[in-house]
């Protein structure tokens, strides 16, 4: 998304209480804050994603994984990797694996 390339996570997330939310405004959203460093706020975010019901597709949970591995927080990059596996979260995929290590 433009706010993503443009590492505007502050005004992804004011769009984001200002609009329906939806898959596509939480990956949006989710990207802004990946490429802004915002690890702690994308765990958040997919978290508000579930309490809204709404199953959230791979890649959104490998931005919410990078937006970890990208702050060195490895922890929680396998903390949302194990939680994939047998939850409300979809299969890992080979990107998701991938995005764990880097």
């Amino acid at each position: 998304s433009a706010l993503g390339r443009g590492q505007q996570w502050e005004m992804a997330l004011w769009k984001l209480s200002a609009v329906s939310p939806n898959m596509r405004t939480y990956g949006a959203c989710l990207d802004a804050l990946e490429k802004g460093h915002q690890w702690q706020t994308s765990l958040i975010l997919v978290s508000q994603l579930l309490e809204a019901r709404l199953l959230p597709n791979c890649i959104v949970c490998n931005s919410a994984i990078s937006a970890c591995a990208k702050a060195s927080s490895w922890q929680h990059s396998l903390r949302v990797l194990s939680e994939m596996d047998g939850s409300q979260l979809p299969a890992a995929d080979t990107i998701t694996y991938n995005t764990t290590m880097a």
